[in-house]
């Protein structure tokens, strides 16, 4: 069942959501994994567009580490 991601546009709401999922051991985990998937050892050079696909995958990792990041600095400040 899918469930309303409007409210994920409210960023109180978002951060609370995104520290549930990865705020924990096995979130951290599977950023790590995905971290690992994705990061760019070596470009492809015969197919430049490839290393805007990695960095596109990157991005999304690197959006939900600066969620938790900031939730974590606007609990404990």
């Amino acid at each position: 069942m899918l469930k309303d991601s409007s409210k994920m546009q409210d960023n109180e709401y978002r951060d609370t959501v995104f520290q549930n999922v990865f705020g924990n051991p096995e979130g951290e985990l599977v950023l790590d994994y995905l971290e690992s998937m994705y990061q760019i050892r070596c470009p492809d050079m015969l197919n430049p567009n490839d290393v805007y696909f990695r960095l596109g995958k990157q991005s999304v990792i690197a959006h939900i580490r600066n969620i938790l990041t900031n939730a974590k600095g606007e609990n404990n400040g």
